[in-house]
């Protein structure tokens, strides 16, 4: 409880940093290629979106079964995915105080927005998921009932873009265009003006911010997770101009084995930024940072029966919180668990 409190009271004293650096935002004179900003005019630009790999790896733990020399044997293949099938994209466009939100089809292989010319604006798609197995649930014994859909999920990370930096959006960037969306908010709440505002968002190098973010991935030792570094400095540091890649590091993370999340090899635990999946399939680890909560969906191992004798209910599938005291007791992850039920009897 005390640490949550002391996080909370970090995150309102960062945010009130930032409005104070906000407030004294002044127009800037661009060196990044975005020239022009102050008459800016409509364009219209294509953004393609990623496409959607329908079946996550997922981290299964070798079987307790040894061969011959003791050696443990491997997970069986067809357990080594869960199916999210893909339903919607929902779509934001964020520039100023101008959002937009709307909806693309799967089958979609990009949108068409109107933008303001050279202006920064977030583009930012999170995919509405279904999640399905290779076996349909058992029938119930009486045949008496009949399972329900798969409920829609919004639980991925989304992708983005920040125009005119970028017009093909990617899970990375998804981090880059939430920085952004954010920003403007925090800046009109503190009552910078909407010009203002854009154009110093506009100056601002998104191009070396998503090299950076590369960079740092591919020298990092643990996977590397944008979404856990710390969003309040970064937001504050672009305000001020005062913006360093250094704050782009990865710091007081480590690698957490994928059964420590998942507590029992009957479930598997899914990430909710979409290439760190691939990653721990790979490994059997995740990366967690100190104090960051962090939220993996739960789900059954081998698909989803149906009701048990005894009258119990069809397994759910969870969300998971967990939380990393610190890099050095990386054995001490508390964890939360909150029923999301996947299937469902009709009533």
């Amino acid at each position: 409880m005390k640490q949550n409190c002391r996080s909370a009271t970090a995150r309102r004293a960062a945010q009130a940093a930032l409005s104070a650096l906000c407030l004294g935002l002044e127009l800037c004179a661009c060196t990044n290629g975005a020239a022009g900003i102050a008459a800016a005019a409509p364009a219209t630009a294509e953004f393609r979106l990623p496409e959607w790999q329908e079946d996550i790896p997922v981290w299964i733990a070798p079987s307790a079964e040894n061969d011959a020399e003791g050696r443990a044997q491997p997970a069986q293949e067809a357990d080594a995915s869960v199916r999210a099938a893909l339903v919607q994209w929902n779509i934001e466009a964020v520039c100023g105080k101008n959002r937009r939100e709307f909806r693309a089809l799967p089958t979609d292989a990009a949108v068409r927005l109107e933008v303001g010319r050279n202006e920064a604006c977030a583009v930012l798609a999170r995919p509405v998921v279904r999640i399905e197995y290779a076996e349909p649930p058992a029938e119930p014994a009486d045949g008496g009932g009949a399972h329900a859909a798969l409920p829609e999920l919004l639980f991925f990370r989304p992708c983005g873009a920040v125009y005119p930096f970028q017009t093909e959006l990617s899970w990375q960037d998804g981090f880059a265009a939430s920085c952004l969306s954010d920003f403007y908010a925090y800046a009109l709440r503190s009552g910078v003006p909407e010009d203002a505002a854009v154009r110093h968002a506009s100056c601002f190098n998104w191009t070396k911010f998503s090299s950076s973010l590369a960079l740092k991935g591919a020298a990092a030792e643990a996977f590397y997770n944008p979404w856990q570094l710390d969003r309040n400095a970064i937001l504050a540091a672009i305000a001020a101009r005062s913006f360093s890649v250094t704050l782009l590091a990865q710091k007081k993370s480590c690698a957490v084995a994928s059964e420590q999340l998942a507590g029992s090899a009957r479930f598997v635990a899914v990430s909710s930024y979409i290439p760190q999946n691939e990653a721990a399939w790979k490994s059997g680890t995740f990366t967690l940072k100190e104090s960051v909560p962090e939220e993996f969906l739960l789900l059954p191992r081998g698909g989803i029966s149906g009701p048990a004798e005894g009258g119990c209910g069809a397994q759910e599938a969870m969300l998971l919180a967990a939380e990393m005291p610190s890099a050095a007791k990386a054995q001490q992850i508390t964890l939360a668990l909150k029923s999301i039920p996947i299937y469902t009897e009709a009533q």
